[in-house]
């Protein structure tokens, strides 16, 4: 079927033989912004306006041996078509959203689709399709789906609960699944009411402060923020979460809607606690912490004069009366010189010089013991190699190191102080275990040295408290000072099997 609009793909230099109505019809057609296009189901067009030859970047006359199906892009041409079968003298106009191949490009169009002609059986044999662009109303629509996506991936990887209510009538219009998850209630048990939901599951205690939440909130149109207890339908559980929302309101300041998250914050209030319970009990830390600062420091007064004593009584006692013999013995040299008696005069000379080294020797020691040269050295095995020499000459005591790794401490503090651990705990050895050879591990195990002194001597009865306090006055020192740089000591011991001392020290300041 056909009529006198079918010319307009006819050879124009025939001449017009159209009615007027045809053609005032066609000038309106042809004036239109929209496309249009009259077609057979098979593709077959009879007439295309302007505006649907320029989007073809043709003209109407060039699209007379074209096929509509051609300009409807491939994935939507199955929907297309199905959707066009639909077309019946009782439906006898679509809608239809596809896109279109033009010449610049494919488009979204929105097509109005209404069948002018039927066959016998009620089916579509001639439609006119009307068509506008609707490209950047699809991809606005696009760009809002994939917000709302984006949206709903982070409130459920944030684990949130979010609702839409009708504020006058306190009924959910939509939630989503976390909300159920959160307060352990199924879906199909009741109602999403908000009245009747939170009051189901809320402590009883605050339920009152949630109402009261609510109101203020409507009364002040200020934002909704709620923190309380529920206790869970599926398992009975107490759980804290907090409710944030904004209303939105009509003209007349009533409450519209309210829109808003539920978060499960147990884990955050269990963290809470534990930080208040914590800063409660801070300056009983810190209070503790002073007194045994206070404490070691008046031990340290004291070691340090324990220490001005016994460099004194060195010097009174073994370096002071060798010199005091050397005098001696200068003296007799004098004499000697005078009486002429060469071999009294060579004995004096060598009592002089034994005197000499031995004072040197003296000296030394104290030097040593003052400020060991080793010290400069940062490896803990070599230092530790060269307090076995100094127990092996002085004492008799025979130290077996062994070094599992290598243990480098750039900290020279630190250095000092394992020094002064690790012979105190061998001159407890020497004074208490009664054996002639001890041995000393050295390890370290990621960020702290361990070092190990074994003995296989008298061994003692093992306290309570660890043994702190057994041993001598500058091993306790040492250990205290240890332990306030975060070390610690432990001490096992059994009568006639020995003790083993086991001190852990944290790196500091270590730098690759």
């Amino acid at each position: 079927m056909s009529n006198g609009l079918d010319r307009s793909f006819s050879d124009k230099t025939q001449g017009d033989v159209r009615s007027p109505n045809e053609v005032h019809y066609q000038a309106i057609v042809e004036s239109q912004a929209e496309m249009i296009c009259r077609f057979r189901p098979d593709g077959t067009i009879l007439f295309v306006n302007s505006a649907y030859a320029r989007a073809r970047g043709t003209t109407a006359e060039a699209l007379a041996t074209a096929n509509l199906w051609e300009f409807v892009n491939e994935a939507d041409r199955p929907s297309v078509r199905i959707q066009l079968a639909q077309l019946s003298p009782t439906t006898p106009e679509i809608r239809i959203e596809n896109r279109f191949e033009t010449a610049y490009g494919v488009r979204w169009t929105l097509w109005t689709n209404r069948g002018l002609a039927f066959d016998a059986d009620g089916n579509a044999i001639e439609v006119q399709s009307t068509g506008i662009d609707i490209t950047e109303r699809k991809l606005a629509e696009e760009q809002l789906r994939a917000s709302q996506e984006r949206q709903r991936i982070a409130t459920e990887a944030a684990g949130l609960g979010v609702f839409e209510w009708n504020a006058p009538n306190d009924y959910a219009v939509w939630e989503n699944e976390r909300i159920y998850e959160i307060f352990g209630h199924q879906q199909a048990d009741a109602p999403f009411d908000r009245r009747q939901f939170f009051d189901r599951y809320l402590h009883p205690e605050d339920i009152a402060e949630f109402n009261q939440a609510i109101d203020t909130a409507i009364q002040e149109k200020s934002a909704l923020h709620y923190v309380g207890r529920i206790r869970r339908k599926s398992d009975k559980e107490v759980r804290w979460i907090s409710i944030d929302g904004n209303f939105a309101f009509t003209g007349n300041g009533d409450p519209l809607r309210l829109v808003g998250v539920v978060a499960d914050i147990t884990d955050q209030k269990h963290a809470e606690e534990a930080l208040r319970h914590i800063n409660e009990t801070l300056e009983d830390r810190i209070a503790e912490r002073t007194v045994q600062v206070r404490a070691l420091a008046a031990q340290l007064t004291v070691a340090q004069q324990e220490e001005r004593r016994r460099i004194a009584q060195i010097l009174h006692d073994d370096l002071q009366q060798h010199i005091f013999g050397a005098q001696f013995q200068l003296q007799a040299l004098r004499n000697a010189l005078h009486a002429g008696d060469s071999e009294q005069l060579f004995n004096r000379i060598d009592d002089i010089d034994q005197t000499l080294k031995t004072s040197i020797g003296v000296t030394r020691r104290l030097s040593m013991d003052l400020s060991p040269p080793i010290l400069s050295a940062s490896g803990l095995t070599e230092i530790i190699n060269w307090l076995a020499a100094q127990m092996q000459q002085q004492h008799g005591l025979t130290v077996h190191v062994r070094a599992v790794n290598e243990v480098r401490l750039p900290d020279q503090d630190l250095r000092i102080l394992l020094l002064q651990v690790v012979r105190e705990l061998l001159f407890n050895v020497v004074k208490h275990a009664k054996v002639s050879e001890v041995f000393v591990t050295l390890v370290r195990v990621e960020d702290w040295i361990r070092v190990e002194v074994r003995d296989h001597g008298n061994g003692f009865s093992a306290d309570e408290t660890g043994n702190k306090s057994v041993g001598s006055h500058g091993l306790w020192q040492t250990t205290q000072r240890l332990e306030l740089i975060g070390g610690r000591v432990q001490i096992e011991s059994k009568l006639g099997h020995g003790t083993t001392v086991t001190v852990d020290c944290p790196l500091r300041h270590e730098t690759a």
